[in-house]
């Protein structure tokens, strides 16, 4: 059920769950899941503080952006938010489809479990909480601190004699790989002009990404790789805080949307036990 209702949506951690109330197990489970993410950003945070002072000290360049470097609008957000639109009809094609193919009986057992108006209030929190907080941690913090661990791990397994095993796995593998299910539309990003490190970085950053992800099933799985990769798109050209929103707004249409369904099964439900 769960699955179902968040299916598409870009939230880690939905707090609209109808069986937490039953499993306290599972909302334990999702409170600890939610407490570590927070943690990772708290201790990426400081790893890169700690990157960039070593760069600074040492011009060792690490990292290769400046601290801010993508909290610049380099655009107008309208610009960015237009760039945006094809995800937002994307996403709401995909939801429409998860309504068409959904069970009858499962829609009236979530009508049973589940109050429309709850739903959307907590679903818009759900839809803020993930946009500031996974475009933040994915976008910046992560992402930063994936190019170091990168850069180091290419360095142990034989980058230092030139002969990097990372770096060959990543351009022999899995950017191939990676450009040819984007289409060649990320060709540019995965094979990054500043080092082959960042867009392994970006690559690993969305993989977990998706994973944080897999509890709405393989649709959902693979829907958030692909949206992934759009966001860090967006993060590239028009900043985070414009990818911040429309990470935002992506949610709240595909929350709004199944309000609406919800809605409507209510009063269905409810009209023909009046009229029974």
């Amino acid at each position: 059920m769960r699955k179902w209702l968040s299916l598409g949506s870009l939230s880690q951690f939905p707090s609209m769950n109808p069986q937490q109330d039953q499993d306290q197990d599972l909302q334990k489970k999702i409170q600890q899941q939610q407490s570590g993410f927070y943690s990772s950003m708290v201790i990426a945070f400081i790893l890169i503080l700690i990157y960039k002072a070593i760069d600074n000290e040492w011009n060792t360049n690490i990292i290769p952006f400046s601290f801010f470097e993508f909290w610049h609008i380099k655009f107008t957000i309208k610009e960015g938010l237009q760039a945006a639109l094809p995800i937002f009809g994307w996403g709401i094609f995909l939801k429409t489809i998860s309504i068409i193919f959904r069970p009858v009986w499962l829609s009236r057992e979530i009508i049973k479990q589940v109050d429309p108006d709850v739903f959307i209030g907590k679903g818009i929190f759900d839809s803020l909480r993930a946009g500031i907080f996974e475009e933040i941690g994915f976008r910046w913090l992560f992402f930063f601190n994936s190019i170091a661990i990168t850069k180091l791990m290419n360095f142990i397994l034989l980058g230092f004699m030139d002969h990097g095993i990372v770096k060959w796995v990543f351009l022999t593998i899995i950017a191939p790989i990676s450009n040819w299910m984007s289409f060649d539309l990320l060709q540019g990003y995965i094979y990054n002009p500043l080092g082959w490190f960042v867009g392994a970085a970006m690559l690993t950053v969305n993989a977990a990404f998706r994973e944080g992800h897999k509890y709405q099933g393989p649709i959902g799985w693979l829907n958030s790789w692909y949206v992934g990769l759009f966001f860090f798109w967006l993060m590239f050209n028009y900043g985070i805080p414009t990818a911040i929103l429309a990470h935002i707004i992506y949610d709240v249409v595909l929350f709004c949307e199944e309000y609406v369904y919800l809605s409507y099964c209510k009063r269905k439900t409810f009209g023909e036990e009046s009229d029974s």
